[in-house]
């Protein structure tokens, strides 16, 4: 499983980075674009949130591509320890 760093949000919620959900072992692949393009919407300001997430758009379209590349070189298209889920 992919270390995760202990940052927290100023609710007290644990955060991570783009690349820390890009190489999260608990998401598959499609949950990992979901939350980075879900990022990347709200640091945009698309969504009706629009709170600033904290991360530039280039770190986030960083992740989202890394999430592709693993997906492309036959890593697991899903990560979740390895196995296939339904």
């Amino acid at each position: 499983m992919t270390e995760m760093s202990e940052s927290a949000g100023k609710d007290g919620a644990q955060t991570f980075t783009p690349m820390e959900i890009a190489r999260n072992d608990l998401f598959t692949v499609k949950e990992k674009l979901e939350l980075l393009h879900q990022l990347k919407a709200q640091g945009t300001g698309i969504t009706e949130i629009g709170a600033p997430v904290g991360f530039s758009p280039e770190e986030i379209e960083a992740a989202i591509e890394d999430v592709r590349l693993s997906a492309q070189v036959g890593e697991s298209p899903f990560t979740h320890q390895g196995e296939n889920r339904p």
